[in-house]
């Protein structure tokens, strides 16, 4: 499954607005709010897609999460916070605009898409 930058933004914009003190965030609320956008479908296959990028965040540091039901029918998974990492991606994305500018300039230099690459071009763009 290919990784969906969009996907791994949205998700962790709603973790940060939905998130009350010292309460996980639910992984059905997660997956509930990204069918209402149209992000997602109530599918298997679309929750697979949903688990899997939450696993990436974990991965990358982005969110701790307690995962071990990820691999159930339903979103049972819970994300616990958003890391100092993935608050400074949020930073980097929270704009549209300059998220956009961000993504042309990736792909303008050939460059794979990335949540390194983003951090990376994010930190070139900004004013100094």
């Amino acid at each position: 499954m290919k990784q969906d930058i969009d996907l791994l933004k949205h998700i962790l914009v709603y973790v940060e607005e939905n998130q009350m003190l010292n309460e996980p965030v639910q992984g059905k609320g997660i997956f509930d709010a990204l069918i209402a956008e149209s992000l997602l479908t109530d599918t298997t296959e679309d929750y697979v897609k949903l688990a899997n990028h939450i696993e990436l965040l974990v991965d990358d540091n982005l969110i701790k999460a307690n995962t071990n039901l990820i691999r159930a029918k339903i979103p049972l998974f819970m994300v616990i916070r958003i890391t100092a990492e993935g608050h400074r991606f949020l930073d980097n994305v929270r704009n549209d605009t300059f998220y956009k500018r961000v993504k042309k300039h990736i792909s303008d230099n050939g460059i794979p898409l990335s949540i390194a690459a983003i951090n990376t071009a994010a930190k070139i763009l900004l004013p100094h």
